[in-house]
């Protein structure tokens, strides 16, 4: 392939806004097959990242740009502009601190990603782009402190997970694009000791949490900063399948936030309702401090 494609693929990305025009699935789907190994990119103003597009999550968010999981990029906009820290939980690569970062220079940025192989290509956009307030976290969060056994994906790491693990026991044999490694996990409330950080005296912290079926772990390990109401904002991602797979479903979690003083936002976004988009989105209630 000439080396002049990619970097006419990617100028066109930047001229549309950090994302590609809406074409339809036929036209992803051919265009995509154009598509090289990897490619370097400005993933955001000031944001230089080699993306792998052999994986499903590189490629689509490379893609989709500012339109992905809309219209999370809005509400994350949003909430951002006065807000102090965020907390990627199960960052992947980085695509969020990444687009936070590039809006709100100011922010402090903490992304927890387990997986050693996106962890490594977070660490290299950070290094690439020269991002001081992006602090990466080589551990995955849950309710208690241990060391797990972990699922990863070559060709999808978003869905690399710990709650799909127990699916291979049993002599049942990894597909070829899976592999098992262990990962150290502690709670949010022992992350945020650990790293000095102080509990906002009003809401000033924004958290989303996507971690394919541990999610009310997660939120299990962070019921300090929930009592505080430390969170302006939760974005939580809720797939009834996979919360199954740890022995959970949606209406346990939104109880658990609920009996925290969080409420579900509505959102109007036609994506959402189509089912395309499995985030959710809590704020503090009325009663909140």
């Amino acid at each position: 392939m000439s080396t002049l494609w990619p970097k006419l693929l990617d100028k066109l990305r930047r001229l549309c806004g950090y994302r590609f025009p809406r074409l339809g699935p036929i036209a992803f789907a051919a265009i995509q097959r154009t598509f090289p190994a990897t490619i370097r990119t400005e993933l955001f103003p000031g944001i230089h990242a080699t993306l792998d597009l052999s994986d499903e999550t590189q490629r689509t968010t490379y893609w989709f740009g500012t339109r992905f999981e809309k219209p999370t990029p809005e509400v994350f906009r949003t909430w951002g502009a006065q807000a102090t820290h965020f907390f990627d939980i199960g960052s992947n690569y980085g695509f969020y601190s990444f687009y936070l970062h590039s809006l709100f220079p100011q922010l402090e940025i903490y992304p927890f990603e387990p997986n050693p192989v996106s962890f490594r290509r977070l660490q290299e956009i950070c290094q690439a782009s020269g991002t001081t307030r992006i602090h990466p976290q080589f551990y995955g969060l849950s309710d208690e402190t241990q060391r797990l056994r972990f699922l990863q994906l070559s060709d999808n790491t978003g869905h690399s997970s710990f709650a799909t693990v127990k699916e291979f026991g049993a002599g049942r044999p990894l597909p070829s694009e899976a592999s098992l490694t262990e990962c150290d996990v502690v709670r949010f409330d022992e992350a945020a000791e650990r790293l000095g950080l102080e509990h906002p005296a009003r809401p000033d912290w924004v958290a989303k949490i996507d971690v394919e079926g541990y999610e009310m772990k997660v939120l299990l390990g962070m019921r300090r900063a929930l009592e505080l109401r430390a969170f302006k904002g939760i974005c939580i991602e809720l797939v009834a399948d996979n919360l199954a797979l740890a022995g959970t479903t949606i209406e346990e979690v939104d109880a658990m936030l609920h009996a925290h003083g969080y409420q579900k936002m509505p959102v109007r976004d036609a994506d959402q309702k189509r089912g395309r988009n499995d985030n959710a989105f809590y704020v503090p209630g009325r009663d909140s401090r």
